[in-house]
């Protein structure tokens, strides 16, 4: 009887056993906010986010965020109809570093997009705002970077990736893997 009760609460631990990548960065939190555009997530320290306004990013050092990674590239951001300020000196003038890692969308993304990524995020400790238009580059660099520095598995990450805002973009490159994100999706 003891060496079955043994084996009951071993199976349990194994089973009930996490990751800290998996408490962490779970299924990311939506949060409401009209100051960005269309989604905006928390997930750990981090936030994925679409655009977001002038007023948002004011209120970044209130929620311990340290840097802003911008995924969108330099034509977009000079789209003043799309962002009315220059969100650089924006980011800057309140105190936070500003990373840009500018992803065209229609375009493979190579790996040291997110080699860079990661880079901040180890130098910043997770306190980042990471976004771009509408959060899909921002959700496809966000599972790259749960299944490589996270360990996370694949099907994990997309899933999380999905609930942000996946869409079909290319997921190519970023993980070395010559794929898009919907046939990745299949494996």
């Amino acid at each position: 009887m003891r060496n079955l009760l043994f084996l009951i609460f071993i199976a349990c631990a194994i089973l009930t056993t996490t990751t800290a990548a998996d408490v962490q960065h779970g299924t990311p939190q939506e949060l409401t906010s009209t100051e960005y555009y269309k989604h905006y997530f928390k997930s750990g320290d981090s936030y994925i986010a679409g655009q977001p306004s002038a007023t948002a990013i004011r209120r970044l050092g209130q929620q311990g965020i340290t840097a802003v990674v911008n995924l969108r590239t330099p034509e977009e951001m000079m789209d003043r109809e799309q962002v009315p300020f220059d969100e650089a000196a924006l980011v800057k003038s309140i105190g936070l570093d500003y990373i840009q890692i500018p992803m065209n969308g229609n375009k493979a993304y190579p790996e040291i997009f997110l080699d860079k990524f990661i880079a901040t995020y180890d130098d910043h400790n997770g306190k980042i705002l990471l976004h771009c238009r509408s959060a899909k580059r921002a959700s496809q660099i966000w599972a790259a970077f749960l299944v490589k520095h996270e360990g996370m598995a694949m099907n994990d990450a997309l899933k999380i990736a999905k609930s942000i805002n996946l869409g079909d973009a290319p997921l190519n490159g970023l993980l070395g893997v010559r794929r898009s994100a919907r046939e990745t999706m299949r494996l």
